[in-house]
């Protein structure tokens, strides 16, 4: 699901000390809105601000979600970025089998102290 439009919300909200609506208090045009079908491959493109979030897995396949963010420079020297929870995910075994290009473009989000990249 993606709520198009609602990119400056979530920025607003955390301006103002507000929390965002939890699933059972989300508008109904909301828990509608959702991108399908989609097959096995296809890619999203969205604004990392676009509020967002899954919808059920109702199959017994684990389903993965590969995700790829990126910032322009302006943004992410704005204030709106200093107030995005923006964390490493990246673990760093796998950022250190990285080109030395591709560790220039990766070195902000590894995390060289252990994570929890299992799943549920």
């Amino acid at each position: 699901r993606a709520y198009f439009g609602t990119q400056t919300l979530a920025f607003v909200a955390r301006c103002d000390g507000l929390g965002l609506p939890n699933l059972d208090e989300e508008p109904e045009v909301w828990r509608r809105s959702t991108l399908h079908p989609l097959e096995a491959g296809d890619v999203i493109v969205r604004d990392v601000r676009v509020l967002h979030g899954g919808t059920p897995n109702r199959t017994d396949q684990t389903r993965f979600l590969p995700s790829l963010e990126f910032a322009s420079q302006p943004f992410r020297n704005s204030e709106e970025y200093d107030k995005w929870d923006d964390r490493p995910s990246m673990p760093w075994d796998i950022f250190a089998e990285l080109t030395r290009g591709a560790q220039g473009w990766c070195d902000n989000c590894v995390e060289r102290e252990a994570l929890d990249i299992g799943w549920r």
